[in-house]
């Protein structure tokens, strides 16, 4: 065999004892560490077990309150998204991103070419139509036919219910209180004539061969007709004569003029006409409804003479009113598209905008900007149903803010600006968002974490004590006070001599004899240890207030400096796992904070 070979397994062999000899000595090792951790280890547990500290508070008085809290992030108050209202491109940008603005400041411009020629189309046609219904109008007026000079009727052309076209004669009117005369001259004293001087008429009825002599003034003077050899002018003068009621038209008449001295006649007679004779037509076509005058009877200017009824100017009329009002109702959307084509800051506030300039295209819908006034903020806070109804809006509420440390030590002042109707639910749970509104925001910025604790009662100068100290036994509510020193063979004597008096006489006792009665039977119940923990105590029947997460308020009962007992905690100085002694009082709901006087 090769010596190298036979070298080779023998140190084999001695590497392989000694590994096995160092795998026993770890596991001795291992054993005896785990002997001596388990003998410590159930040592230490029954000390702890054997161990109960007696944990003790003081009755103090202070300020009491109790507050619901939340968190939220912080947002501005107001805040505005704009978007296009049309489609568009971007004439002009009057602000760029970050600027501060003023509710009514004009952001942006867009092309509005197209939108003006809508809106001026519309006006056009809106005037065109107003024209068209004012002639409407005029003609539906027509229907109702006015004399038009006082006078007698002297003729009736139509009757009720004849159809009739437009400017159809319908009567005739008279004025019968004047006549005229039309008659030549033929002197050369015509520049001695004027109007209004006075003229003698001579009238010649040739029906009753009677002459009447009246007076009459010129009212026209014509320019001359010619100029004879002699230089005499021959023109013609009109004369108004007052009709007594002597006169009548068709007499023939000359006429007289004195002028300066000159008398002057009339070479030719005239006949006599009524000065103002009219025949009075309609002024639109249609069915004569009524005649209002007979013949003979005198009449006044203005006077109703018929009435036509024209049944298609009146429905021209209302087709007319119909389509002005759809003009000026197109007209209307079209001068609020226009607006839209002007964007303003809706409040003030700092601007957010995107990048947009001038020549870009925006359509209807599009975000352009935002408009956030970062002088009010506020932030939302899920409340519990069980305290919503304990809130109202108006409510102050102390905020602080993670990222500003100085809000701890001087909280923000804030207030319940608005609390939601309706709440989400979740797992059972439903919680209602509580909006808080901040004044104060020189350091705050959108997005930071805020905590607010809102105020729902407090009291000043009252007692408490931790919560954890009331336990409720029935209907009622109890503390274990801690006896003073040196009280406890008189209060435990007292309680024998309690017992005795209680079962003689009528087996009442007094109160303080049934209270050590029911203190020993409460201690009767409990393990020994936990009747060692309480045997230099009293239960004593506390009337409570108000209550937060911490304390309990003291109505009576107690006085403060009062020591009373807390529940037991079991094991050493980490142990938390409290023992019971009895149905311990645990309200739910509220956060809360006190202060000491």
């Amino acid at each position: 065999m090769d010596p190298n070979t036979v070298l080779d397994k023998k140190i084999r062999m001695s590497t392989g004892k000694r590994r096995k000899a160092l795998v026993f000595a770890g596991l001795f090792i291992f054993i005896a560490a785990a002997a001596a951790f388990g003998f410590y280890y159930f040592r230490a547990q029954k000390d702890v077990k054997g161990a109960i500290r007696q944990q003790t508070a003081a009755v103090q008085r202070g300020s009491l309150s109790i507050a619901v809290k939340g968190s939220g992030s912080v947002v501005a108050s107001s805040r505005y998204d704009l978007t296009s209202n049309v489609n568009g491109i971007i004439r002009k940008v009057n602000v760029k991103d970050g600027d501060s603005l003023k509710a009514g400041d004009l952001i942006m411009e867009l092309d509005d070419e197209a939108a003006i020629i809508e809106v001026k189309k519309l006006e056009n046609s809106i005037a065109q139509a107003r024209l068209q219904q004012e002639d409407n109008a005029k003609d539906l007026e027509n229907g109702t036919v006015l004399a038009p000079i006082s006078g007698e009727v002297t003729e009736l052309l139509v009757k009720e219910g004849d159809n009739i076209g437009s400017n159809a004669a319908l009567l005739t009117i008279v004025d019968k209180s004047k006549l005229r005369l039309l008659v030549p001259f033929s002197n050369t004293y015509r520049k001695l004539l004027q109007k209004g001087q006075a003229v003698s008429v001579n009238a010649f009825d040739t029906a009753k061969e009677e002459l009447h002599n009246v007076q009459g003034t010129v009212s026209s003077i014509s320019e001359p007709k010619y100029t004879g050899e002699n230089g005499v002018e021959t023109y013609n003068v009109e004369i108004l004569i007052n009709n007594a009621g002597l006169l009548t038209e068709g007499m023939v008449a000359n006429a007289e003029i004195v002028a300066s001295g000159n008398r002057l006649r009339s070479s030719e007679s005239g006949t006599l006409a009524y000065y103002d004779s009219i025949t009075v037509k309609s002024g639109t076509g249609g069915t004569v409804r009524s005649i209002k005058v007979t013949i003979g009877q005198f009449i006044g200017k203005g006077t109703v003479v018929a009435e036509i009824d024209n049944d298609e100017l009146q429905l021209v009329r209302e087709t007319n009113a119909l389509q002005i009002e759809d003009l000026q109702n197109q007209l209307s959307s079209a001068l609020k598209q226009l607006a839209y084509y002007k964007i303003y800051a809706p409040i003030d506030g700092t601007l957010f905008m995107e990048d947009l300039k001038p020549g870009v295209t925006v359509k209807a819908g599009d975000l352009v900007c935002s408009v956030a006034n970062y002088s009010s903020m506020e932030f939302d806070v899920p409340v519990d149903e069980l305290d919503i109804a304990k809130l109202a809006v108006g409510q102050t509420a102390n905020v602080t803010v993670d990222a500003l440390p100085e809000t701890n030590a001087k909280p923000i002042k804030g207030t319940v600006s608005k609390i939601a109707i309706e709440g989400t639910s979740s797992n059972g749970v439903t919680t209602y968002p509580v909006t808080i509104l901040i004044s104060e925001t020189e350091k705050l910025k959108g997005g930071m974490n805020a905590n607010a604790e809102i105020l729902i009662d407090s009291k000043e100068n009252t007692l408490y004590v931790p919560i954890q100290g009331v336990q409720k036994r029935g209907q009622r509510n109890f503390v274990w006070v801690k006896k003073e020193s040196g009280n406890t063979q008189d209060q435990q004597t007292g309680s024998k001599t309690g017992e005795n008096s209680s079962s003689g006489g009528n087996g009442s006792g007094t109160g303080e004899n049934r209270q050590n009665r029911r203190n020993m039977a409460a201690a009767g119940t409990m393990n020994p240890e936990l009747q060692k923990y309480y045997e230099n105590a009293e239960m004593r029947p506390v009337e409570t207030g108000i209550h937060n997460e911490d304390h309990f308020e003291i109505i009576s009962g107690l006085k403060e400096g009062d020591i009373i007992l807390l529940p037991p905690v079991s094991g050493s100085q980490n142990a938390t796992q409290r023992m019971p002694a009895g149905g311990m009082a645990v309200p739910m709901g509220g956060g809360g904070t006190f202060r000491r006087n």
